[in-house]
């Protein structure tokens, strides 16, 4: 990425759905010794309480639909996607080379700042396989295909900021011999806290079908 992380201030680590600590964010306790001054101990114990925010609630489907900021929408898919939604408003999505209906329900759609090589305003899409980046053609209702990352490749990164998510594509970073990560900036704390949740709810899911999967083969 053109940014660096320790630019942005952000503190990354990747959420592995199969440690103790399942779907819970990775935080560093504060060290503190017995020489530390007041305002350090204050500090600490506000990061404390920062960090357990982050910690995995159980989220229903319904419920992830009614926190998403934009309605759910119905779809029909070719190269050219049409998005049909609710109050008959129309978006296209263009230039999609795979059919968006292989993978599972769409959850809900956002705007956000996106740093990967460059930092640009982007929609992005969440099905419960995929999640899905475009750019909005000016002055129309139709978004162009960017990029994608599947949620079998995704790992989401434990941060500080309350207004960033990050992930990473850990199948191409294996690819390519680099890490490949995507910054989403909101200037929302519940857009953020939003995404998280739904991104945490279904990796685990896809994990726990994957166990129930070789546990069957293993009979």
């Amino acid at each position: 990425m053109a940014n660096s992380n320790a630019e942005a201030g952000i503190e990354i680590h990747d959420v592995d759905p199969t440690s103790d600590e399942n779907m819970r964010v990775v935080a560093r306790k504060p060290n503190i010794t017995r020489s530390t001054s007041l305002t350090e101990r204050i500090r600490a114990g506000l990061r404390s309480i920062t960090n357990r925010k982050y910690r995995t609630v159980a989220v229903t489907e319904k419920e992830i639909t009614i926190a998403s900021i934009s309605p759910p929408l119905t779809l029909s898919t070719n190269n050219n996607t049409q998005l049909v939604g609710p109050i008959n408003s129309k978006y296209t999505l263009l230039g999609c080379f795979f059919d968006i209906n292989g993978y599972g329900d769409f959850l809900m759609m956002d705007e956000f700042k996106v740093t990967q090589l460059t930092k640009l305003t982007m929609m992005v899409f969440l099905y419960e396989n995929i999640m899905i980046f475009t750019m909005k053609e000016p002055n129309k209702d139709s978004y162009y295909f960017k990029d994608s990352i599947r949620m079998e490749d995704l790992y989401l990164c434990a941060i500080k900021k309350k207004t960033v998510l990050v992930v990473k594509n850990h199948t191409k970073s294996r690819r390519y011999h680099k890490e490949i990560f995507f910054e989403l900036h909101t200037s929302s704390e519940d857009i953020q806290f939003k995404w998280r949740i739904a991104l945490q709810k279904y990796l685990w899911k896809q994990f726990a079908k994957v166990k129930q999967e070789k546990q069957e083969n293993l009979v």
